[in-house]
């Protein structure tokens, strides 16, 4: 079993997945170090409670349809994708 800081860390140490974009769903109150951390590994953070769950569709439809965009981040692959 893990968090998902740890399933983060191992996904970016994979190098077939490292380029994987992710979007953070969390109904935690994530302290300042835990949101720092997740920005550099993330697309996107989105608290549970706010709204009626339109972002998450938003923020899911707009990665699917924009395709992949390099980000420096993540190296320049093709397929890594840029927070827009």
């Amino acid at each position: 079993e893990m968090d998902g800081f740890e399933f983060l860390s191992a996904l970016r140490g994979n190098a077939s997945q490292a380029q994987t974009p992710v979007i953070v769903i969390t109904a935690a109150d994530l302290s300042a170090c835990d949101r720092s951390q997740l920005d550099s590994q993330v697309q996107k953070i989105i608290h549970k409670t706010d709204g009626d769950g339109s972002e998450i569709l938003a923020e899911g439809r707009h990665y699917l349809e924009r395709g992949a965009v390099p980000d420096e981040r993540f190296g320049n692959d093709k397929n890594s994708l840029h927070r827009g």
